[in-house]
């Protein structure tokens, strides 16, 4: 299919369309079975005729609160399927799915009330990711952070190839890592230690899911010229030819064209290795601030939820990490890249902003006054030891990335990329 020039812009035909599937008319007929029929017939239609990859079907956001009986989805799949519109063939996820970067989720509580209602026992499966931003963080307070009955000292879990090296390498962090993870699983059996999660603190947790995910969408998804600053600030074509990977960096295995082509992982470690770390963080504090904006006394409930609640003390310590490990003069140098360079400047500021408002709205709930992660030193001084050493190598790799793209066909100059990709990976402990 070919491109349209439209006063010297290139529209890419296949791109309109997909994103239009994807976004615009699943949102509006996913509720409908007739439309939903319709629109799968013109998924695949689509992909027959055009060869254009959309999103797969996927349980729609507005039906996870009404409340689902795990024990029923799984021994009646074929009713569960017909009233919520789900292949359950696909994939089952209890967690977050990474189909388009959001929170589409079937929760925990939901297996809490199957527990309870059916009176049998489950093993959580958990498939951690390398790093915050996707599912990674400490598995210990993870496992201490579920809710009240959820866990029957039972779980599982998968681990990335460089977290297990990172985490099993050598015997006496191996030796603690497990001790914490055995510690959590006991500490979370004993009722003393199960605190009862509010419908205040539920609601407030969905209301910053609600508010973080629009201003992440907003960037991610809804700014025309968020691609083009993320190709160039980050070293996301390059990571494709790395021998890292079981999967292909795209979805559909074509060229990436968009962020909804792009699987989680890479997407990920592409923002690590420019030093934005954007998914562990980004639209948290803006959140905050919208919803103590409109009631001041928000704040406090938050502090007190830092201290008592221990799936928000998890979420707000994973963010503080990633705000830690972001460095954002060297990420500058990365967008400096960009062309135009306004369109590098435009995207900084906006991250960086973003960035000095959340780092200040965690330091108030947490009581932290100048520095983050306070509760975790000997992490902080890692990092802050880390980060200096790590910006050579860093400055180095946009270097090699304008050289790449001068002399696309330098194999020296490619190698010597992908080296870095390797080195910077390596330093930070985490690919995606």
């Amino acid at each position: 299919m070919n491109d349209l020039y439209l006063f010297e812009k290139k529209i890419s035909i296949r791109s309109e369309i997909r994103d239009y599937l994807s976004h615009i008319f699943y949102e509006m007929s996913a509720l409908s079975p007739h439309d939903f029929r319709t629109y799968e017939h013109m998924r695949m239609l689509c992909f027959d005729k055009l060869d254009v990859q959309v999103l797969p079907t996927h349980l729609p956001s507005s039906q996870l609160e009404q409340g689902v009986d795990i024990m029923v989805l799984l021994r009646e799949t074929d009713k569960y399927t017909s009233n919520y519109f789900y292949n359950l063939h696909t994939q089952v996820f209890h967690e977050r799915t990474t189909e388009t970067k959001q929170l589409k989720t079937i929760g925990v509580n939901q297996m809490v009330y199957s527990i309870r209602k059916h009176g049998v026992g489950m093993r959580l499966f958990h498939g951690r990711g390398g790093t915050v931003g996707r599912g990674g963080g400490r598995a210990n307070k993870a496992i201490a952070s579920q809710p009240k009955g959820s866990f029957a000292g039972r779980i599982r879990f998968t681990e990335q190839g460089e977290v297990v090296s990172f985490r099993y390498g050598l015997a006496p962090i191996a030796h603690r890592h497990l001790e914490q993870i055995v510690s959590a699983c006991l500490t979370a059996m004993v009722p003393q230690f199960q605190v009862d999660e509010t419908q205040k603190w539920k609601d407030l947790m969905g209301l910053l899911a609600d508010e973080s995910r629009r201003v992440y969408r907003a960037m991610v998804h809804e700014d025309p010229e968020f691609w083009s600053f993320f190709t160039q600030a980050t070293p996301i074509a390059h990571i494709s030819k790395l021998p890292i990977a079981s999967r292909p960096v795209s979805r559909s295995g074509a060229q990436i064209g968009s962020v909804d082509d792009l699987r989680a992982s890479p997407w990920v470690f592409a923002w690590i290795q420019a030093r934005y770390t954007v998914p562990g963080w980004f639209g948290f504090g803006a959140a905050i601030e919208v919803l103590v904006d409109a009631n001041p006394a928000v704040l406090a409930e938050f502090q007190e939820m830092y201290k008592q609640y221990l799936f928000f003390k998890a979420v707000v310590d994973n963010a503080q990490l990633e705000l830690t490990r972001a460095q954002l003069d060297t990420a500058a140098q990365y967008a400096a890249r960009c062309v135009p360079a306004s369109l590098g400047q435009a995207f900084h500021a906006r991250i960086s902003g973003e960035h000095a408002r959340t780092v200040a709205w965690l330091q108030k709930i947490t009581g932290q006054d100048h520095d983050l992660m306070v509760h975790a030193p000997v992490v902080r001084a890692t990092v802050a030891l880390r980060n200096p050493l790590v910006r050579p190598l860093s400055l180095l790799q946009v270097h090699l990335m304008n050289e790449a793209a001068n002399n696309p066909d330098d194999l020296d100059v490619r190698e010597a990329l992908l080296l870095s990709i390797t080195g910077i990976a390596a330093a930070m402990q985490s690919t995606g």
